[in-house]
């Protein structure tokens, strides 16, 4: 994922005021690892990336933008 999309994700999380364990466990994986996905350690799966827009309630369009 391109760093001005993570920041784009992180705003919108701060937007949301949203803990980082609480995405954490809705995608199924630790902290940690979602610190590392965040910080471009790794990428994040189509899982993830699925459940990254239910949880966050993204439209399709807002999705596209910030994913794809």
């Amino acid at each position: 994922m391109e760093i001005d999309k993570l920041n784009q994700l992180r705003g919108l999380v701060a937007a949301k005021r949203l803990h980082a364990e609480d995405i954490a466990s809705a995608l199924g994986i630790s902290a940690a690892t979602y610190y590392r996905k965040l910080n471009g350690a790794s990428d994040f799966s189509l899982s993830e990336v699925s459940a990254l827009i239910k949880f966050l309630g993204l439209t399709p369009d807002e999705a596209n933008k910030l994913f794809f």
